[in-house]
């Protein structure tokens, strides 16, 4: 079970990291970007944690059928702990080192101002 949990671990991992950043290789990490990044940011994650019903499938097909209520959450906690734990990695290294303005940016982005505004001044 753990080999199966840390395989469809780190393939989740390496979809929430590797295709947001894809994305921001495409797309920059302008204001413009935000409603596609939205778009595909949730849907790498629902891809993602769609790993888990594969991975309980496949243990279920390895014990001969059967899979019990507890190796099934076993192995979801296991892979979404995984991913969970990338992902938020990756967030921190975004925030911090790739797109150090990315709060103020989407803050104002999401308020409908435009940075640099008497209106964006006065909320910062």
């Amino acid at each position: 079970m753990k080999k199966l949990i840390i395989k469809f671990g780190f393939i989740g991992a390496a979809l929430v990291v590797g295709i947001p950043l894809l994305s921001i290789a495409i797309t920059g990490t302008g204001t413009d970007s935000f409603v596609v990044g939205e778009i595909i940011g949730y849907s790498t994650i629902v891809i993602a944690m769609l790993l888990i019903i594969v991975a309980q499938v496949s243990y279920r097909k390895e014990q001969d059928g059967l899979l019990s209520f507890g190796d099934a959450f076993k192995i979801g906690v296991g892979i979404s702990t995984i991913g969970g734990l990338a992902f938020g990695l990756y967030n921190t290294v975004y925030v911090l080192v790739i797109d150090p303005d990315f709060n103020e940016k989407y803050f104002a982005y999401s308020m409908g101002l435009e940075r640099g505004t008497p209106e964006f001044e006065q909320q910062f």
